[in-house]
């Protein structure tokens, strides 16, 4: 699911500006999941939250929504680095970085922007070493969703 289709999901002023607002400060200053601060868990749930404008169930959704094309987007990014594609790789990790900011999800949004900045650079070696890190995160980001979804049901 593109940003764009994301943002239309949440419909209303107040979440979109929510969206808008996170986007632009996006190292929240709440707890994470159980009192762990924002740092040292791969989605902070308290500002998810905010963006969904409380409603636990969209939250649940954009998760599922990580968790079911989060690999494909790293896999889109290693293959249109293969192929040498500068432009497809830092479009494909600007889709991501959206996706990551609205989730909350800070250390891929951090990856995906790098990638993205490379990508625009033709830095391929660059790119290299964010894409492994990226992999290595979205894999924590997924390994963590039972732990933020049993969190969230007791919202």
């Amino acid at each position: 699911m593109s940003e764009y289709a994301l943002r239309n999901q949440l419909m209303g002023t107040e979440k979109l500006e929510s969206i808008d607002r996170i986007k632009k400060n996006p190292v929240s200053q709440h707890s994470g999941v159980n009192g762990l601060s924002h740092e040292s868990v791969p989605i902070d749930a308290p500002p998810l939250l905010e963006i969904c404008g409380g409603s636990v169930e969209l939250a649940c959704e954009l998760l599922d929504e990580l968790e079911a094309t989060g690999f494909q987007y790293v896999e889109r990014i290693q293959k249109s680095v293969s192929e040498r594609d500068m432009v497809a790789t830092a479009d494909i990790s600007h889709s991501l970085k959206g996706l990551a900011g609205i989730l909350c999800a800070e250390e891929i949004r951090k990856r995906a922007d790098e990638i993205e900045l490379a990508g625009r650079l033709s830095d391929s070696n660059r790119i290299e070493f964010h894409v492994s890190q990226l992999a290595a995160e979205m894999q924590r980001c997924v390994d963590y969703l039972p732990e933020l979804r049993q969190e969230l049901a007791g919202k």
